[in-house]
């Protein structure tokens, strides 16, 4: 599971933010501190409160509702250099489309656990809270929730994808390598 930061080049570095999920951006000096600093602001912006009431949405969402093109959302946003797909860690990407199953069926986690055959609820919310679940968990949870995508929470991160323009079609490699 990746969410699409948008990149920009500063005069002094770099910076990048996630159109899909407001407040969510970073900078650095480099390309590699970039890439770096991205993962974290996810990993922060997703690891709410566990009182909070907001459901970020799942990567894509955005893109799905103007006309199912993944670029629009990011052909949108007209300063942007390039983008790049940053990873959501596979606990918060599992706690995350578990809470959207939930939500999307009315289920509380009590409701959860017990369907899933858990002894206490604190068990459930284990694995809302960026957990790691063991094999029969995961089995557990795949036959109960269908629609879990297990494949996507493992997806590894694609390298930062230039825009048009002539500097824009620059490789990752190259935009990152010494003397560029």
């Amino acid at each position: 599971m990746t969410y699409r930061f948008a990149v920009s080049e500063e005069d002094d570095g770099y910076s990048a933010w996630c159109p899909e999920l407001e407040g969510c951006r970073t900078q650095a000096d480099g390309i590699a501190g970039l890439q770096q600093n991205a993962a974290e602001a996810l990993d922060l912006y997703l690891d709410e409160a566990p009182s909070s009431s907001v459901l970020p949405p799942l990567p894509g969402a955005a893109c799905s509702a103007h006309n199912d093109v993944a670029n629009d959302i990011s052909a949108a946003d007209t300063d942007a250099d390039w983008f790049m797909d940053v990873p959501v860690a596979p606990g918060r990407a599992l706690a995350l489309q578990l809470k959207h199953h939930r939500a999307a069926n009315r289920l509380s986690q009590t409701e959860m656990a017990a369907r899933l055959g858990m002894k206490n609820v604190y068990s459930y919310q284990r694995l809302e809270r960026n957990a790691n679940p063991r094999l029969s968990t995961l089995t557990r949870l795949k036959r109960m929730v269908p629609s879990l995508a297990l494949d996507e929470i493992t997806d590894s991160p694609q390298a930062p994808r230039p825009l048009g323009g002539d500097r824009n079609h620059m490789s990752a490699a190259a935009l990152t390598s010494p003397g560029q």
